[in-house]
């Protein structure tokens, strides 16, 4: 008879290795009867774009529009196609949209295979699945599936186990030095789900994401701690803030997450300006993140700005175009929010040296306050002009002209100009027609009605251009 246990020692060292994973606990999605059918043939050793892909080629092209519902349906539209390659290459055309002919060969051995059992539908499937056992109820029975396929089938219909796939394999081979039977690997874990307080269902789809990634020998989460450290000290320093250059510099709180979360888990630090960092109606508080995904979707690096209130709409549409250029992803629904792409991973190999950590924080922490401060200029400008419309409004004989105004790097438009003219009291009588940079003409706008304001209605506001 075969062996299908371990030796103690290497189920030992499986137990550790298996305990130290970063697991993903994900709750799985109900399944249709045809789309597990489908997956059945389609889903091993096939990319997984592909294998995405090609069911949904089916679900939005074919099953609708084809009344193809029903195993019987489904065999009768197979049944449509001659059983040879140029026959299977029609029909994979047909049902995924691809080329993939060796496929529909299984699909072919398969139906009839479920047919002979008694599986017609979920309910059916679902049952047979719960008390099936691959050696008596699979093996041998339909050419080109395994165990990998037979346990991942159960894993769909609900059934707790793992497959023994090559990302499995790979794992045991790993820890234990040498390729392990898959029953032995089925058995072993087993054992250890229980011991670990995990579901096999956890472990099948934790190994499948850390083996895939390579997590064991591309990244090391101790790195990550020491550049997250490096990240929250540099932006820790006093940073220049707009405007501030001679009263001052802006000094961001920072709050790094906990550490264990920096390892793997979506987490990162927040920043908190000391003083209040943007006056932009109706806004009166800004939360600043930069945070990683979670490790298996790659640990990308974003920097998210979220306001506490929305912008006007004025001011979102005249502000959205600016910073989209700049490559932010803006939203205005209930709150003002702006996400941008900072570095597309943080997985840090371990030939990775100190010295390299610190650059690589250094030019991220000069980054992201490059990002903030031309965020915060975008929404001051808004607020500036906004502001400085609703002055204008109140002085008499003051009027904005800005026919073609825009706010940008380069130059304003011919059309941008500020035409000021007294009507009754003392006032500038001079027309400004410059060609400049509009945040500076709407900087100087507001100074000077504030300057007139301070003054008294008898004062001339002052007449010197930026």
């Amino acid at each position: 008879m075969k062996k299908k246990q371990l030796t103690p020692e290497q189920f030992q060292q499986l137990l550790i290795a298996t305990a130290n994973l970063p697991f993903i606990r994900q709750q799985r999605q109900p399944t249709s009867y045809l789309s597990d059918v489908l997956e059945t043939v389609l889903n091993f050793q096939m990319q997984e774009p592909v294998v995405v892909k090609a069911l949904q080629y089916f679900e939005h092209n074919v099953q609708h529009e084809h009344d193809i519902h029903t195993h019987e349906q489904l065999q009768d539209a197979l049944n449509i196609y001659p059983d040879t390659e140029d026959g299977n290459k029609a029909a994979a055309q047909f049902f995924w949209g691809n080329n993939h002919w060796t496929r529909i060969e299984l699909l072919r051995r398969f139906l009839p295979f479920l047919a002979s059992i008694g599986v017609t539908d979920q309910t059916s499937l679902h049952a047979w699945a719960r008390q099936a056992d691959f050696e008596r109820d699979f093996k041998g029975k339909v050419k080109g599936m395994g165990i990998a396929v037979f346990h991942w089938l159960l894993l769909r219909c609900g059934v707790s186990t793992i497959k023994p796939d090559v990302w499995v394999i790979n794992f045991g081979q790993r820890v234990l030095g040498k390729r392990i039977p898959e029953d032995r690997l089925v058995t072993a874990f087993n054992d250890i789900a229980p011991l670990i307080g995990e579901t096999l269902e956890t472990l099948d789809v934790t190994i499948w994401y850390h083996e895939k990634m390579n997590m064991a020998t591309a990244d090391v989460p101790a790195l990550r701690l020491v550049w997250w450290q490096m990240l929250a000290s540099e932006l820790a320093r006093p940073q220049a803030g707009p405007g501030q250059e001679s009263t001052g510099r802006t000094t961001w709180v920072v709050a790094l997450d906990d550490k264990e979360r920096l390892r793997y888990d979506a987490a990162g630090l927040t920043l908190t300006p000391e003083s209040l960092w943007l006056r932009c109606e109706p806004v009166q508080a800004v939360h600043v993140r930069l945070a990683q995904a979670v490790w298996y979707e790659g640990m990308a690096l974003t920097l998210t700005v979220t306001a506490d209130q929305a912008l006007t709409a004025e001011c979102f549409e005249w502000a959205r175009p600016q910073m989209t250029t700049k490559g932010w992803q803006v939203s205005n629904t209930s709150a003002f929010s702006g996400t941008l792409a900072v570095e597309d991973s943080l997985l840090i190999p371990p030939t990775t040296l100190v010295s390299e950590l610190q650059d690589w924080a250094s030019e991220v922490a000069a980054m992201a306050a490059d990002a903030i401060d031309g965020l915060h200029n975008i929404l001051q400008g808004c607020e500036i002009g906004h502001t400085a419309k609703k002055a204008c409004a109140a002085l008499p004989g003051f009027l904005v002209m800005a026919a073609d105004a825009k706010l940008r790097h380069g130059k304003a438009s011919d059309d941008d100009h500020l035409n000021a003219e007294g009507q009754g009291k003392p006032a500038v009588s001079q027309q400004i027609d410059l060609v400049i940079d509009m945040v500076e003409c709407l900087t100087w706008m507001g100074d000077t009605i504030q300057a007139h304001l301070d003054r008294g209605a008898d004062g001339p506001p002052t007449s010197e251009t930026p």
